[in-house]
Order: C-alpha cells, then sequence, then structure tokens
C-alpha cells in the first residue's frame, strides 16, 4: 500500500533542539502509560508531545481510530513526522485478525519501525501503543524489546489487558509507570511532561 502523509497529524513533526539543550537529554528513562480502551492514553501522549515541542528531540508514532458515518472501521499509525501507515481495517483479508479487524503488519515493520528508530542519540521515542494488534509482528517486539533495555528515553503506552509480551512490557522494572483512567488526560499528561523535564534538569546537573 502506498504510503500518505497525514494532513493534520495530531502531534508534533520531527522537534529540533540545539546542541546544548540536547546535552542534558536524559538517557535510560522509561514511562509506561497502561489504560483500558477509550481511557484517554492516546491523547494523552499527544498532550504530552506537545508540551515538549522544542524542548526535546522526539520521534515516534501514535495509533489514531479511522472512522466511516460514525462508526469505527479501523486504525493507522501516525508518525511524529505525519507520515501515516495502515494498522487494521475491517475490509482487510487475511488470517491475522484482531476482532472484526484484519491486520496489516507491512505498514508497521517499515514505516513504524522506522519511526522507533532514533537517529541521534538521546532522542525520546513515542510509541502508541504497545498492543495485541501491534504485537503480532515479530520484528515490533523485537524493537521495543531493544528500546527498554538500552538507554533511549522512551514514552510509551502499554495495554492493561494482555499476556505475553503486553505483560512483560507492563511489568518492566526499573521504568515509570503511570495508570491512565479516563477524565484524567490533562492533569496525567502534566505529571509525565514533568517527569521527563525533571529527568533532563537532574541530568543537566550531573553533566560537568
Amino acid at each position: 500500500m502506498a504510503e500518505h502523509r497525514s494532513p493534520k497529524p495530531g502531534v508534533a513533526g520531527s522537534i529540533p533542539l540545539s546542541p546544548a539543550s540536547a546535552s542534558s537529554t536524559v538517557s535510560g528513562l522509561k514511562i509506561l502509560l497502561t489504560g483500558h480502551p477509550g481511557s484517554g492514553k492516546t491523547t494523552t501522549l499527544n498532550d504530552v508531545v506537545q508540551r515538549l515541542r522544542g524542548r526535546v528531540p522526539m520521534t515516534g508514532f501514535v495509533t489514531e481510530e479511522l472512522r466511516e458515518e460514525g462508526r469505527r472501521v479501523g486504525f493507522q499509525g501516525v508518525t511524529l513526522a505525519g507520515r501515516t501507515f495502515p494498522l487494521a481495517h475491517v475490509r482487510t483479508k487475511g488470517s491475522l485478525r484482531i476482532g472484526p479487524y484484519g491486520v496489516d503488519l507491512a505498514g508497521i515493520e517499515s514505516i513504524g519501525i522506522d519511526a522507533l528508530t532514533p537517529r541521534e542519540p538521546g532522542t525520546v521515542v513515542v510509541l502508541d501503543e504497545v498492543g495485541k494488534m501491534e504485537c503480532l509482528s515479530e520484528a515490533f517486539k523485537l524493537r521495543v524489546a531493544r528500546l527498554l533495555e538500552d538507554d533511549t528515553p522512551l514514552i510509551a503506552t502499554v495495554a492493561a489487558v494482555g499476556v505475553g509480551f503486553v505483560r512483560r512490557v507492563r511489568n518492566t522494572i526499573g521504568a515509570k509507570h503511570f495508570t491512565m483512567t479516563r477524565g484524567q488526560t490533562e492533569g496525567m499528561a502534566g505529571e509525565i511532561t514533568r517527569e521527563v523535564l525533571g529527568a533532563m534538569r537532574a541530568a543537566a546537573r550531573r553533566t560537568p
């Protein structure tokens, strides 16, 4: 399927940072936001990205619903640079299915994983989400596992329900864990933003 660019991705694009500020970006920070569907995880993550605009270099993608006549018909990924790729649709055929949706792994294994691979040290990776649909891709799981193991700063949403790899990510030791409930979007976005900026200030104080 041809690549598209979202005219209104709802998230910031690639965010520049001055060399002086980049040196203060904290390495090793892992923030995991867990919540049930509809709790506002994606909205919160988009809000965090907007609040960090111009302060932190970021890359990654979020997941958006696709709707037709008010009815949800699928999902797509949207990178912070505005590139879109299909994730699932009611009209997608094939054996990979989550509920009524056929899952398309081609986009997440090309555009999606590329967005999860920072070009410069200290770049924060933003990911929405680690869920059952995305985890049908072995390549996606390998990339997320690497992000959890190395020093790349990571802010990710994780499904509240799920076994196997989803549960492994949800229970990551050493990560900062946040639990989302409906109606908390603004407060949670502020709390996560303060966590990132506080870690950056602490890292800057440690820099000689």
